[in-house]
C-alpha cells in the first residue's frame, strides 16, 4: 500500500477494493483457520487539532497517518477511510485473537507519534495573551 493517499483513501474505490478483497476471502467454500480481521481506527482529540491549528494542518495529520498506515499494513491487507478521523483496517490470515492484538498494537506504533503534543496548548495561550 505504499504511495496511499488520504484523497484515494477517501474514493469509493477504496471502500470497493476493501468490499471485494473482503468477500472473496469469505466466499471461499471451505473452512478458513486463518480468517481475515477488521480493525475500526478512532484517532482520539483529533478534533482539537482541527480547532487549534485550522483543518489544512488537520488534514496534514490525516495525510500522515494514511501514509503510515498504508505502509504498515502493506500486502498483508486492505486499508480504507472511513471519513473523518476513522479508518478500517481488514488483515488477511489472522491466527488467533492474540495475533489480531499484535498487528493493531503495530499498526497503533505507527502514528503515536505526538505530532501536535503541546502545540494547541502554546496556539490557545498566544491567542489568549
Amino acid at each position: 500500500m505504499a504511495g496511499t493517499t488520504l484523497s484515494s483513501l477517501s474514493s469509493r474505490d477504496s471502500w470497493r477494493r476493501l468490499e471485494e478483497r473482503l468477500a472473496a476471502r469469505l466466499g471461499n467454500p471451505e473452512p478458513d483457520p486463518h480468517p481475515p480481521a477488521l480493525l475500526v481506527i478512532d484517532l482520539d482529540r483529533f478534533r482539537a487539532v482541527n480547532d487549534c491549528l485550522g483543518h489544512s494542518r488537520g488534514d496534514e495529520l490525516l495525510q500522515s497517518v494514511t501514509n503510515r498506515l498504508g505502509d504498515a499494513v502493506g500486502d498483508q491487507g486492505a486499508l480504507a477511510h472511513l471519513g473523518g478521523d476513522e479508518y478500517v483496517v481488514m488483515i488477511d490470515h489472522c491466527s488467533d485473537a492474540g495475533h489480531t492484538r499484535s498487528v493493531g498494537r503495530a499498526l497503533q506504533a505507527r502514528w503515536t507519534t505526538r505530532w501536535t503534543r503541546g502545540v494547541c496548548e502554546r496556539e490557545h495561550r498566544d491567542r489568549n495573551e
